[in-house]
């Protein structure tokens, strides 16, 4: 409810002050006045409820200049046990390098993960870039891919596929973060439960998470429950 109070809020003053030569238009000040708006909107409302003090306020992290940032997700639907993976690569700035979604039919989550990041590390190299960031959400494929002895285990092939790539895109990190600082790969990962024929590249974002990738890029934070 804040979040749509704000929107609506600096929509509107925005335009006045466009409209009347008074300001130019900024996506990503939109944005940051948003968050502000809803921030102090939801301290307002804040009744007391002891488990709002042990919310915190996360969000997704630019990469050190000269670096690249893997976002990869997996995303399994109950209903029919599809699985479909997804994933973006970005620049210090945020600004979008490239993106890629894919269905797998019939797996588990953590093949699903698991593959997300291989197919994000497959990417980078293929473009050439020699220092990547890796996140994903899953901290039991980031675990896996780390642990180095997984020779009993039935993801070995794949996972000793992603640490060789790690290897061959030259410097590397691997990192864990939180669902609510991956909401651009979670988005390009659903979309890939509608990609049937193979995995499907983007040069550019798909304008229904344009939104994201510019709330990304302002700071947006997003509240964890504690």
């Amino acid at each position: 409810m804040a979040w749509f109070a704000g929107i609506l809020w600096y929509g509107w003053k925005m335009r006045n002050q466009v409209a009347h030569g008074v300001n130019q238009w900024s996506r990503v000040l939109f944005w940051q006045n948003c968050q502000k708006f809803a921030l102090e909107i939801a301290k307002l409302m804040d009744n007391g409820d002891e488990n709002k003090g042990n919310d915190r306020l996360v969000s997704w992290k630019a990469p050190d200049v000269g670096w690249i940032k893997v976002n990869v997700d997996g995303s399994r639907y109950e209903a029919n046990c599809s699985t479909a993976i997804g994933g973006v690569l970005r620049d210090c700035c945020g600004n979008w390098i490239a993106g890629f979604a894919n269905s797998f039919g019939f797996t588990t989550i953590v093949t699903a993960e698991v593959r997300a990041i291989r197919d994000g590390l497959s990417l980078a190299q293929l473009l050439g870039y020699k220092k990547v960031e890796v996140e994903s959400d899953s901290q039991v494929a980031v675990q896996l891919i780390c642990q180095l002895d997984t020779e009993n285990h039935p993801l070995d092939n794949l996972l000793r596929e992603c640490r060789q790539l790690l290897k061959n895109n030259g410097e590397y990190t691997i990192n864990h973060i939180f669902r609510e600082a991956n909401v651009v790969a979670d988005a390009m990962a659903k979309k890939g439960h509608a990609m049937f024929g193979g995995e499907e590249l983007f040069s550019s974002p798909p304008t229904d998470i344009v939104h994201l990738v510019e709330g990304d890029i302002a700071g947006i934070q997003y509240a964890r429950p504690g």
